[in-house]
């Protein structure tokens, strides 16, 4: 009976995953995470504490990730395990930082300056609009 009821939470979390096992997401989503940070596999991989094979395995869907190097791999990317296994409820929360933050890595110093006083204009402008 329990392993129905773990077999019924598996395909309620599937479809919720847009029709897939949320498990069969992990490769992709790591791999375009880590392209927006404008990391290589290799690095990733050392900063993960793991070797650049198990990513190539990982992202092409040839093995899955035990829960420890899951949770090393959303650490360095920042990425949420939420989004991937909940993806309609981070569509109606508030946007991720995720992509910003992997674009802002890319950029150069004097291209987050005038990044971060567009920022502050922005939320300037938006506290004076509403006094």
């Amino acid at each position: 009976m329990r392993q129905d009821k773990q077999a019924l939470e598996w395909r309620s979390n599937a479809e919720c995953a847009g029709g897939q096992e949320p498990v069969k997401l992990l490769g992709p989503v790591i791999r375009r995470t880590r392209i927006l940070c404008g990391m290589t596999q290799e690095q990733l991989a050392e900063s993960a504490e793991i070797t650049p094979t198990h990513i190539k395995h990982i992202e092409s869907g040839h093995r899955k990730p035990s829960v420890e190097v899951l949770f090393k791999l959303a650490q360095v990317l920042h990425f949420s395990l939420d989004k991937l296994i909940f993806p309609e409820q981070t569509l109606q929360q508030e946007s991720d930082p995720t992509e910003l933050i992997a674009l802002l890595r890319r950029c150069s110093e004097a291209e987050r300056r005038v990044l971060a006083d567009t920022a502050r204009s922005l939320l300037l402008n938006r506290t004076e609009k509403n006094t």
